[in-house]
Order: C-alpha cells, then structure tokens, then sequence
C-alpha cells in the first residue's frame, strides 16, 4: 500500500516537473517578446527625434526665406 502511494507521488512529482518546464519555456518566450518590443519602441522613439529635429531644421529654413522676402509677421 505505502509502495503505491509513493508511485503516485512520484507520478505527480514527474508531472509537475513537466509543468515547470513547461513554465520556463513560456516564461522565456515571453521576456523575448517583451525585450523585442522595447528595442521597437526605442525605435519608434528614434525616429519620433529624428523628425522633430527635421521640423525645427525646415521651420528655420523658413523663417529665413519669409526674412529675405521680407514677409515674416
């Protein structure tokens, strides 16, 4: 009787093993979406500068061209 408790305990034991397993796989999957997720967002952030920088750049060009037309407000 204790022998076949104990298979049953060793059975579970094995099953929750594979459940852990299991876990970390998942777990791991996860923390690479979530790393490649910021490396995009870093991106996105890159870009977003990037194109601020360009507008600040396009609205001096401006204001030099209203001055030389001697248009500017």
């Amino acid at each position: 009787m204790i022998y076949q408790v104990l298979k049953k305990i060793q059975m579970g034991v094995g099953h929750l093993e594979e459940d852990s397993t299991e876990i970390k796989s998942r777990i791991t999957n996860l923390e690479s979406g979530f790393a490649g997720l910021r490396k995009d967002n870093a991106g996105l952030y890159e870009d977003s500068t990037s194109q601020h920088a360009r507008y600040d750049r396009l609205l001096e060009r401006i204001k030099l061209i209203e001055k030389r037309l001697d248009i500017s407000e």
